[in-house]
């Protein structure tokens, strides 16, 4: 798929050491034109880029606007659940992706990390992640409000919280 850069910030994410999506930021022109997270950028004003070459190529193309770029998109955006709460009233969440879009701080007078922040248009979102939430467990390890983050980024997909 082609897409027109006509201003920048153009609105979307790359991955570290890719050329993948991992965000697009809600208002900007990559979301109303349709670009998608796990999107992978494979061409810049008619030029093959990969993880190494797209970002020289986006920057020098960006001195002279308006220009187009080649995305590779998934058809399949998201496969996130909605949260469960099982039998002992603990709500659990399946991670399907990275980054999930909550953002996590230690509670005051607490040892548990509470949701502070859920991204609008993630999957914690779309997820049904509410402010609020506590992280007593990741992937099955009980985890605290300085371990809890360990565990979740190395856990593979898909996992629960």
């Amino acid at each position: 798929e082609n897409f027109k850069v006509q201003t920048t910030p153009f609105g979307m994410q790359i991955n570290p050491g890719t050329a993948k999506v991992a965000a697009v930021q809600p208002g900007r022109p990559a979301a109303s034109q349709g670009v998608r997270q796990g999107c992978e950028l494979v061409s810049v004003k008619g030029e093959q880029v990969n993880a190494g070459t797209w970002l020289g190529k986006f920057q020098s193309a960006a001195a002279s606007l308006p220009f187009e770029i080649g995305l590779r998109c998934p058809t399949k955006v998201s496969t996130q659940t909605a949260p469960e709460r099982g039998e002992d009233g603990i709500l659990r969440v399946t991670i399907t992706q990275k980054p999930f879009g909550m953002n996590v701080e230690n509670g005051a007078g607490s040892t548990r990390g509470f949701v502070t922040k859920v991204l609008p248009g993630f999957p914690a979102e779309l997820a049904g992640v509410e402010v609020g939430f506590e992280i007593e467990e990741v992937n099955g390890a009980k985890v605290d409000a300085h371990s809890w983050y360990k565990e979740f980024a190395k856990a593979e997909l898909p996992f629960v919280v």
